[in-house]
Order: structure tokens, then C-alpha cells, then sequence
């Protein structure tokens, strides 16, 4: 058996929504090599509705809050300070945009089926 996959080594040509896919699950394999509480954390369930999800994953390390929203509507979760037990920033780990507090909770937009991989930083 060699190492081929079909479509994604050799001379196949990967179409453009095919390479796109391909990087974006190379940079999530990438989080998961930097973040070790994505492969080896405690997991949390903070948000469980027909709309969204969200868990916070956490070891000794670090913790970081995984949030989905499961429609195709844009929308805004907020997940209450209580809930992450975490006053600080959260960082989003692909777009670095941060996300603060404001009057006990994080409101974290979403657009349609995006999911947000935001590491709790002091």
C-alpha cells in the first residue's frame, strides 16, 4: 500500500473548493498540535441548544472554548462568565480577534455553521 490519497498527492489536480477544504483541516490539525487541551482536555458542555454548542476543553495548561452555530443565520452566543468560571479575554486561535466581557458574558458572533476555537488568556 504507498501513500497516495486520491485528489490530494501525485499529479491530481484539487479543485479550488477541494484545496480550501484541505487547508482549513490543515490548520485545525495544527491548533490541535499547539493546543493541547484540544486532544487531551477535560471536556465541559457549556451551550447545548438546537442553534448552538459550545465546550470548553481544559488541562493544567490551558483551556480554550469551542463554539458552533449550528444554523444558517448569523448569530451572537453568549455564554455566561459563570458558566467558564473565566473573567479575562478570550482570543480567537485562528483570527486573533478577541472577545471581552461585557455585563457577565462573552458574546461571541458567528456567522452561518462557523465554528470558534477561543483560548481563555489572562
Amino acid at each position: 500500500m504507498s501513500g497516495a490519497i486520491e485528489g490530494v498527492t501525485g499529479d491530481n489536480i484539487l479543485t479550488p473548493n477541494q484545496t480550501d477544504l484541505k487547508d482549513y483541516v490543515k490548520e485545525l490539525m495544527t491548533l490541535r498540535s499547539q493546543h493541547s487541551s484540544l486532544s487531551q482536555g477535560e471536556r465541559t458542555n457549556v451551550v447545548a441548544t438546537t442553534s448552538a454548542y459550545a465546550d470548553l476543553k481544559t488541562t493544567s495548561d490551558e483551556s480554550v472554548l469551542y463554539v458552533v452555530n449550528t444554523t444558517d443565520s448569523n448569530q451572537t452566543i453568549a455564554v455566561p462568565e459563570s458558566s467558564i468560571s473565566f473573567s479575562g479575554e478570550l482570543k480567537d486561535l485562528q483570527s486573533n480577534e478577541t472577545v471581552a466581557l461585557t455585563s457577565g458574558h462573552f458574546n461571541i458572533d458567528l456567522t452561518p455553521f462557523e465554528a470558534r476555537f477561543l483560548l481563555l488568556s489572562q
